[in-house]
């Protein structure tokens, strides 16, 4: 829209007048700049155009006869990309004036878009509440390092997000082009089985051919005839390798790790951080690398020992830097991982 000098209010421009607006305010030396909002907060907004829309507004906004190309182009559900801002959207559904699905058709374009939303008031486990008053919505480029001492926790978050676990009340849900793989901190029931490395591999794999599946063994270095040996039979750091072909055979586009580095030496810690620096999808992880974690990580969430959490977008180092009694936790946390060492 743009001021009409004849008679005062706003006219409406179609998208291409509105082009030829920009350009001759251009021209009259204007500078253009962003319009896009660093974040969204929407109430009982008439934002669809079709056939669930508030059509006063829309009569208002674009005229009787306009178009079914502009209507489709200023119903905000088919505008929504992967780089949308945060957004906060509300509305009930008893209201009679704009319709509810307004707000319904919005937040399923959103929900497409973005990885997941978690919500959840409370997880108990073995009688201790564990996990207290949790929400999060995940970005497609998020690598989100969970920190702190409440090890249990992270852990139980992350069986949640598996499918292992349900929790006590709240829900999450997936975006529907995501699909997920998990690396558990505990591995022994996995690994209870006189089940051959190559033919439990298998089962992940969409081909369904040994010499396929050995290729990725192979990646992990696992030689020759390695890829028989029996499940119960193998050591820490084999089983932490076979976990990795799993997680690179499924293909997915959201890891879940849970203390990966553990029974890995440094060569081996190396190549895993690479990997997951050059990732192109979410990881969700838990490690007690202080480099892995700087390295890896652009988020971070602090699980606090009441079951709370911190979310911060931004390195591990500079999370300590911008907070005294993150620092302090984190001195207490590793003192504490050194002794349980010791």
């Amino acid at each position: 829209m743009y001021p009409d000098r004849t008679g005062g209010g706003y006219a409406v421009v179609s998208p291409s007048e509105g082009e030829i607006v920009a350009k001759k305010f251009y021209e009259m030396g204007y500078q253009t700049a962003s319009a896009k909002p660093n974040a969204v907060i929407l109430s009982y907004p008439v934002i669809t155009s079709g056939d669930c829309a508030h059509r006063g507004s829309f009569t208002a906004l674009l005229g009787a006869d306009a178009s079914e190309e502009e209507l489709e182009y200023m119903s905000l559900e088919k505008q929504v990309t992967e780089d949308i801002p945060p957004c906060f959207l509300w509305q009930t559904a008893i209201d009679e004036l704009v319709p509810v699905q307004n707000s319904f058709l919005f937040a399923q374009a959103l929900q497409e878009k973005n990885f997941v939303v978690f919500g959840m008031k409370a997880c108990d486990v073995q009688g201790v509440k564990v996990l207290d008053n949790i929400s999060f919505t995940l970005n497609h480029d998020d690598k989100v390092a969970f920190v702190g001492s409440n090890e249990l926790a992270k852990t139980t978050l992350f069986k949640i997000l598996a499918g292992e676990m349900e929790p006590d009340e709240g829900s999450y849900k997936w975006g529907v082009t995501t699909s997920q793989s998990y690396f558990p901190k505990d591995n022994t029931a996995i690994f209870d089985s006189d089940e051959l490395i190559v033919d439990w591999l298998t089962q992940y794999s969409e081909i369904k051919d040994a010499t396929y599946v050995r290729g990725f063994l192979g990646r992990m270095l696992f030689a020759g005839e390695d890829g028989v040996k029996k499940m119960r039979v193998l050591s820490g750091g084999e089983k932490v390798r076979v976990l990795l072909s799993r997680m690179m055979i499924m293909g997915s586009n959201v890891l879940i790790f849970d203390e990966p580095t553990d029974h890995l030496d440094m060569e081996s810690i190396t190549a895993l951080n690479n990997g997951m620096i050059k990732f192109p999808g979410v990881i969700l992880f838990a490690c007690r690398d202080h480099q892995v974690v700087q390295t890896t990580a652009n988020r971070i969430i602090e699980f606090l020992p009441d079951g709370s959490m911190v979310d911060k977008v931004s390195t591990y180092d500079e999370y300590l830097e911008s907070d005294v009694m993150a620092r302090k936790r984190q001195v207490y946390n590793t003192t504490a991982d050194e002794e349980a060492d010791d």
